[in-house]
């Protein structure tokens, strides 16, 4: 992170209605780190740390989260016109509700198969720019993940 110029600014929690497969408990939540570059400004707008979500019934990825649970974070932290990276793509749900606010976006991903899912995801959908303000607000635009 250093290298990177990256610092940890947040550790958000997202409450899952599913059990994880974990060895040791069954994990039902997922920590987050919210990583910066510099010295952003606070937002506007404070969020919750802890953001509640229901498995998608079409989810393909162990650790899918619906694209509207993530529009609150990516609305109030990323600057318009700015760049999302996500070192744990997963399902590409990161890249979509970025790419539907006009960010740019970085996803990496060790497994192939995973990566070309999420590639294939994000191709397979319109991606709408939606205004950052409306999406602060809590209004969900994008219902068709």
């Amino acid at each position: 992170m250093e290298a990177a110029r990256l610092s940890a600014r947040q550790h958000p929690a997202f409450v899952k209605n599913v059990w994880g497969l974990g060895r040791f408990t069954r994990g039902k939540h997922e920590a987050a780190f919210l990583l910066a570059k510099g010295r952003p400004p606070r937002p506007a707008k404070g969020i919750a740390d802890v953001t509640e979500w229901e498995r998608e019934p079409d989810a393909f990825h162990p650790n899918q989260k619906p694209v509207h649970a993530l529009d609150p974070l990516l609305a109030s932290f990323a600057p318009a016109g700015g760049s999302v990276l996500d070192p744990f793509l997963g399902n590409g749900s990161t890249l979509w509700a970025a790419k539907n606010m006009g960010l740019r976006t970085v996803g990496i991903k060790v497994d192939e198969y995973y990566c070309c899912r999420a590639a294939a995801r994000l191709a397979q959908n319109i991606l709408v720019p939606v205004p950052v303000d409306a999406l602060a607000d809590g209004v969900r635009h994008n219902d068709n993940e």
